[in-house]
């Protein structure tokens, strides 16, 4: 796995089990394929991510992990860590993503995210 940090940024460190708010570019880094591109839809990508290691893009979680809220990363990614199921565009790809960690909405979320540690706005 290659993680790259393109601009630092400031405040708590994001940890597994976070919710956070991403916006991201997902790409099929072999074909030169875009999966998804959250900042053409003129909103946020992922609002609400829970950074569960066992979910399905455990490449994106482990490439995140200690940004802070305004920073960017590239994370490039073997197959064993894009998608985990058969038939997700991500499945047996490496995987490229670039990512840029908005806010943390709260932290030790279940992977339901039914109990979480709330940080105000």
């Amino acid at each position: 796995m290659i993680v790259r940090e393109i601009k630092k940024g400031r405040g708590p460190a994001v940890r597994v089990h976070d919710n956070v708010l991403l916006d991201f570019i997902e790409a099929d880094y072999g074909r030169g394929t875009e999966f998804y591109e959250s900042w053409s839809d003129g909103q946020h990508g992922a609002s609400g991510v829970i950074l569960n290691p066992s979910g399905s893009v455990r490449g994106l979680i482990a490439g995140i992990r200690g940004m802070r809220p305004g920073g960017r990363r590239k994370i490039l990614a073997p197959p064993r860590l894009g998608g985990t199921w058969t038939g997700h565009a991500d499945f047996g790809n490496v995987i490229y993503w670039d990512v840029v960690l908005r806010k943390i909405f709260a932290r030790n979320c279940s992977p339901d995210g039914q109990h979480c540690r709330w940080i105000a706005p």
